[in-house]
């Protein structure tokens, strides 16, 4: 007499792999798309803190920089565009301190004429259409 499959000792052990491998599955699968969640929260917030550092750090550069620039241009020295020899170790000074990122640094006149630059100053050597300069002359 022939059992019927599903009362089978085979179809038992199968059922029993099932009823073993599929919540132990299930649980690996849940568990790590909680830890991939909370990795990944983890990484944002470790990303936002990191921009609010370099934020902070590029506004204390930026003021800092500011600061030593503006009292750079207030010497008499560096407001002659004939004094650009005298004056151009210190520009360049402050420039690979506080500005190393920068394509350049440069003095201009009122009417935005480049009298003295670090680096050669390629195309016009007139800014004063330029937004950073119409900004510095108010």
């Amino acid at each position: 007499m022939k059992v019927p499959f599903r009362k089978s000792v085979r179809a038992r052990l199968i059922l029993l792999v099932f009823l073993v491998a599929v919540p132990a599955f299930l649980l690996q699968a849940v568990g790590g798309w909680i830890d991939l969640q909370q990795n990944i929260s983890t990484r944002k917030q470790d990303a936002g803190q990191l921009v609010v550092r370099a934020q902070g750090n590029f506004d204390t550069l930026l003021n800092t920089s500011r600061s030593v620039f503006t009292e750079l241009v207030r010497q008499n020295e560096m407001r002659s565009p004939e004094n650009c020899a005298s004056v151009f170790n210190a520009l360049h000074l402050a420039y690979e301190h506080l500005a190393p990122d920068a394509v350049n640094v440069g003095l201009s006149d009122a009417n935005g004429n480049i009298y003295c630059a670090v680096n050669p100053v390629l195309g016009s050597k007139n800014i004063a259409d330029q937004p950073h300069f119409l900004r510095a002359i108010r």
